[in-house]
């Protein structure tokens, strides 16, 4: 199974990514395969990739909320709803996988930050989930995300090496 993780990481990811923006029960569900993935598929101390990005991520977005630059039909607290911070979890599980080769190719995390940030976004605000506080959301979304997965792509790989003890393995690929 673990030959697969890529493969099956992405997957997982997008199916879950779906449930949880179609709102509760499909959260729920996807919840539940973390504990899978982590057990099934994950590497040594990936549990604390997927806190960590957890972390950043769902404080990155509950700022932006709080920002106004995103508002969600239905949420009046100031921080990003718990369904979102599932999806950064649930997206960690791509980052010691599916977008392993990312570490060391900065600027290509970079630029796929600023390419899929606004566009998994605005796919949000298709399905209705999210609506953009302001006209320059997509371009506030992009500076974010240009930095952020970079950033948590490198922390993945710092939080490997330390997990194995100092060696890691540079771009990517099954071990």
């Amino acid at each position: 199974m673990r030959r697969y993780a890529a493969v099956t990481a992405f997957f997982a990811y997008q199916i879950s990514w779906f449930a949880c923006i179609l709102q509760p029960p499909g959260w729920w569900l996807s919840a539940a395969y973390l504990p899978v993935h982590l057990r099934l598929l994950g590497r040594p101390g990936e549990w604390r990739v997927v806190l960590s990005t957890l972390l950043v991520g769902g404080l990155t977005d509950s700022a932006l909320t709080l920002t106004g630059v995103f508002q969600f039909p239905g949420w009046s607290l100031p921080v990003a709803p718990l369904w979102l911070w599932l999806i950064w979890a649930l997206f960690a599980t791509t980052l010691s996988h599916t977008l392993r080769w990312m570490r060391g190719r900065w600027i290509a995390a970079a630029a796929m930050g600023v390419l899929a940030g606004p566009g998994g976004w605005s796919a949000g605000v298709e399905y209705g989930v999210v609506t953009f506080g302001t006209p320059h959301a997509p371009l506030i979304l992009a500076v974010v995300w240009g930095a952020l997965l970079p950033g948590v792509v490198g922390l993945s790989g710092w939080l490997e090496q330390v997990q194995e003890g100092g060696r890691e393995e540079s771009g990517g690929g099954e071990r």
